[in-house]
């Protein structure tokens, strides 16, 4: 929703085929980065929510989590890429080294749809189990 808010503000402004015309385009990734690490740091307020600590605020997340941005991101990356790979090699597979365009191509393109449905379902407890751990190392007292 920001990036078509961010795209309806920018892209008016510049003609295209100008020098100009690209500025937009770093100014957009810059705040698509900063949303990411805003939305990394403030994601281990789901866990808390889960367990019933209603206590944590925003800030107390904001702070905890604190130069630990990086972390967070390759600790999410990590419990994406092999599943995502598997998910590649079994599309792979299915489709071949060459997808030709046919009358079967809808029917194809169901069967992708299912694998990444799949893949996203799979995904989806292991990125829960990480914000999970993440919440227990950052916010659990002993």
């Amino acid at each position: 929703m920001i990036d078509l808010l961010i795209s309806f503000l920018l892209f008016p402004i510049v003609k295209a085929g100008t020098p100009w015309s690209l500025i937009p385009i770093p100014i957009i990734f810059l705040l698509w980065l900063a949303g990411l690490a805003i939305m990394l740091r403030l994601s281990l307020l789901l866990p808390a929510r889960a367990v019933g600590n209603l206590d944590l605020t925003f800030k107390e997340a904001w702070m905890r989590t604190r130069g630990n941005t990086w972390r967070i991101f390759w600790g999410m990356a990590a419990c994406a890429l092999p599943p995502g790979v598997a998910a590649e090699i079994v599309l792979f597979g299915f489709l071949g080294p060459n997808m030709p365009i046919s009358e079967a191509f809808a029917g194809r393109m169901a069967v992708i749809m299912t694998i990444l449905l799949v893949y996203q379902l799979l995904t989806l407890p292991i990125w829960i189990g990480f914000l999970s751990y993440s919440y227990r190392h950052f916010f659990e007292r002993t």
